[in-house]
């Protein structure tokens, strides 16, 4: 019976029939697929053409420090995310590494290459960090889920890709970190808290601010109580 059961298996995985899925990894082929954590990744990279060269491909990312999270202030898949990068054409300096929604997680950039999406130039936000949108974030109704599930997915990618990086918890970074975008404006809406911490509404008047720590709360809350391991600032 066991032996049976190895043969089985051993089938399984020489065809491909779908058993075991695949690990995701950083430098996977292009629209292969991988598997973290039960999250789908998928890679559907940007098409390397002269326009997306110029303006949304600038260059080599040899120092890999942050993982940014934004949102996309819209109701669109991460397939429709991609795909609106990849043919845009409005002479617009901007990319972005990841789209996640309540499906999958779309790699549209190496690791290896640094983005158009912080708002700080050439500072670290551009130059030093995998830029990761959280899709559906105007999600509301009878489809506010979408956006519940995105963000979920969301928490398995950044924790996926602080492992692959081998970064630390606190390298979790927001856009807002970077130039004082109002973004990611879901999870500091105070409507609901990413992965469960808990949030304070903005000021009512005056200008909106996040408190200097949040990054790293949210970094230790979300991961420890997502997968409920803590060793030495590291994902496990």
């Amino acid at each position: 019976m066991k032996k049976g059961l190895l043969i089985a298996c051993a089938a399984c995985l020489i065809l491909g029939c779908g058993c075991v899925h695949r690990a995701a990894r950083p430098d996977m082929p292009d629209k292969s697929v991988g598997y973290y954590k039960g999250l789908k990744i998928r890679a559907d990279l940007m098409q390397a053409s002269d326009y997306n060269k110029q303006y949304k491909l600038p260059g080599p990312m040899p120092d890999l420090k942050y993982i940014t999270i934004h949102n996309t202030a819209n109701v669109a898949t991460a397939q429709n995310e991609r795909d609106y990068l990849n043919r845009r054409k409005d002479n617009v300096y901007i990319s972005f590494h990841y789209a996640v929604d309540e499906n999958e997680a779309i790699q549209i950039m190496r690791h290896d290459q640094h983005a158009w999406h912080a708002g700080d130039g050439r500072g670290d936000g551009n130059m030093k960090s995998i830029g990761v949108e959280i899709c559906r974030s105007l999600c509301k109704g009878d489809k506010y889920d979408l956006y519940l599930r995105s963000e979920a997915n969301a928490v398995k990618l950044a924790a996926y890709l602080l492992k692959v990086n081998n970064l630390p918890l606190d390298a979790l970074r927001m856009h807002y970190d970077w130039s004082r975008k109002w973004c990611p404006h879901r999870p500091h809406s105070g409507r609901q808290p990413l992965g469960g911490v808990p949030r304070t509404r903005p000021p009512r008047s005056g200008r909106r601010r996040i408190e200097p720590s949040m990054a790293a709360l949210m970094a230790y809350g979300l991961w420890l109580m997502a997968y409920g391991s803590w060793n030495k600032g590291m994902v496990q």
